[in-house]
């Protein structure tokens, strides 16, 4: 995998050459499923190490910093399986890249975006040491920005209520994907002449499936 074999550093993944950039989609419906099995992993370990920290200990590096770099290994693994699932020319690639992010949503919104403890380490810290740690105006503003998108989300409401917001958010990411792929799945073709292609390149014209009649 990709992730594996290219350069991390502060868990970014970093794009050297071709080949990286290749590895970065899986090749086949086990190594799909693998992929985000080893992300849940990592990401429940990484954010473990935040709610380990004690509030009094708190940074922008080990707290702030350091989940910011969880979506950005997310983003790694998940964003080339959103590319299959709507382009992949394999219907059982776009198929299994379908099933794990439908797998991977409720995992996310559990331990990440909806997961309280985690909410309320970030809270304590923007509370507390980050009024007194020295920060930029970019930081500054990106701890606004979080808590905005925090009680946007509904982690200001009370559980039952949170758990209501759950249930609608996975509803709703579940809609959306099966329309993606009702989408990916349409298998509608046009047909053409070859007079009817005058003027397209003819190394397109030859990559292009034809019916009996050569159309």
């Amino acid at each position: 995998p990709f992730i594996n074999k290219a350069e991390r550093s502060m868990n970014m993944c970093i794009v050297k050459n071709f080949d990286d950039v290749k590895n970065l989609f899986p090749k086949s419906e086990g190594e799909i499923q693998a992929r985000v099995q080893n992300l849940k992993k990592e990401v429940k370990a990484a954010i473990h190490e935040v709610l380990a920290i004690p509030n009094n200990k708190r940074t922008f590096k080990n707290t702030m910093q350091a989940v910011d770099s969880v979506g950005v290994l997310v983003g790694a693994t998940m964003s080339p399986l959103s590319l299959l699932q709507e382009v992949s020319p394999e219907k059982s690639i776009r198929d299994a890249a379908y099933a794990a992010i439908l797998e991977w949503q409720p995992f996310a919104q559990e331990e990440v975006s909806k997961n309280v403890d985690l909410f309320n380490a970030i809270r304590a810290y923007v509370e507390g040491n980050a009024k007194h740690e020295k920060l930029s105006a970019e930081q500054r503003y990106y701890l606004d920005e979080t808590m905005k998108s925090y009680r946007r989300e509904g982690m200001f409401l009370s559980s039952t209520e949170l758990e209501k917001v759950k249930k609608l958010n996975t509803d709703l990411t579940e809609i959306t994907l099966q329309f993606d792929k009702n989408i990916a799945d349409v298998d509608t073709r046009i047909l053409f002449t070859q007079e009817e292609l005058a003027g397209v390149p003819e190394q397109i014209i030859s990559s292009l499936k034809k019916d009996e009649s050569g159309n």
